[in-house]
């Protein structure tokens, strides 16, 4: 989990998460090859150690935030509990029950401490700049690496996310929870547009090459007639 004040808990969460994989779906594949019911009480046993596992780190996690910051609210991403580096058995069984634990313990801050949770629309937040704006689908130079092609700046792109999330929340006319990618984007790139002249002379761009750059960007397609205008 990352926050928009820099931090990253949980670094070996995809480590452990593995590992849970790693014991599961073999046993599941094995006893799907003899003809046999997945569940048996080792492969109980198996999945409720991986459950105890999600709800302590996830209410380790919530609680350090909770130390640390004392919020009056925690913004978070629509949850969508999936990753290509696990199996779709531990994708199924996190989105199952992982989700269930997130949401159970912003629910219990909640009631205990008054903290609320708000959901916000996760769509590009990897890939647009937190600092400018920029949305580009190059801006994420690696899964760790965000590099910004229009201001440059580099940050954790695990960071960048949640500081996106956070602007986000504070918008007047916030996006829709349940926008489409395609309009969000739209609404991204035309607000970038709205204010390219000040992002340019902050960022210290010729207007020719903010203008080259976005013309090359397919997300800008729809604002090429005011690039050309502007």
């Amino acid at each position: 989990m990352a926050t928009d004040k820099g931090d990253l808990f949980g670094r070996d969460f995809m480590d452990r998460l593995l590992y849970y994989d790693n014991r599961i779906t073999p046993l599941a594949a094995n006893r799907q090859r003899q003809g046999l019911p997945v569940r048996s009480p080792r492969y109980d046993r198996r999945v409720a150690e991986l459950r105890d596992y999600l709800k302590n780190e996830i209410n380790r996690v919530l609680n350090r935030i909770k130390e640390i910051y004392h919020p009056a609210e925690i913004v978070v991403e629509k949850l969508d509990f999936h990753n290509q580096n696990l199996s779709k058995r531990m994708n199924r069984l996190l989105s199952g029950f992982g989700k269930s634990c997130i949401v159970a313990k912003l629910e219990s801050l909640e009631e205990e401490f008054g903290i609320i949770t708000k959901y916000e629309n996760p769509a590009y937040t990897s890939q647009q700049c937190s600092v400018c704006g920029y949305v580009d689908k190059n801006n994420r130079k690696s899964q760790s690496v965000f590099q910004c092609k229009f201001c440059h700046r580099i940050m954790h792109a695990d960071v960048n996310a949640p500081r996106n999330l956070s602007k986000r929340s504070s918008l007047v006319t916030a996006l829709a929870l349940y926008m489409s990618p395609a309009n969000i984007l739209r609404a991204m790139a035309k607000s970038f547009i709205d204010s390219l002249s000040s992002m340019e002379r902050k960022h210290h761009l010729r207007h020719s090459d903010a203008v080259s750059l976005l013309s090359a960007n397919p997300y800008f397609a729809g604002n090429r007639a005011q690039l050309k205008g502007s």
